[in-house]
């Protein structure tokens, strides 16, 4: 997965994003997020509308991939957590349903 900027959307999901978001936008970058112990995508960094109302650059790509480094462990083990926590509670659900 690359990196996502305005130019690589359609107008119709621009507008899309415009009303999910709640505002205009003039500028985006949003860079795959990569677990480090399986290498898969597990979230997407992304920034709107640069002060200045300027363009991202690869500068930029390269700060929001250095500030990711750090919390894909921590977003790894949440979601992994998360998990576990769902599976917890269908276990219990379905002990309950056997009781019944």
């Amino acid at each position: 997965m690359q990196t996502i900027t305005l130019s690589n959307i359609s107008n119709m999901e621009k507008m899309q994003l415009n009303s999910f978001l709640g505002f205009d936008l003039y500028s985006m970058m949003c860079v795959p997020v990569f677990s480090k112990s399986s290498s898969s995508v597990v979230a997407l960094g992304c920034a709107f509308n640069k002060r200045g109302g300027q363009q991202y650059t690869e500068s930029d790509e390269h700060v929001i991939h250095h500030c990711f480094t750090y919390t894909s462990t921590v977003l790894t083990s949440t979601l992994a957590f998360q998990k576990q926590q769902k599976l917890n509670f269908e276990c219990q659900v379905r002990r309950l349903l056997l009781v019944c």
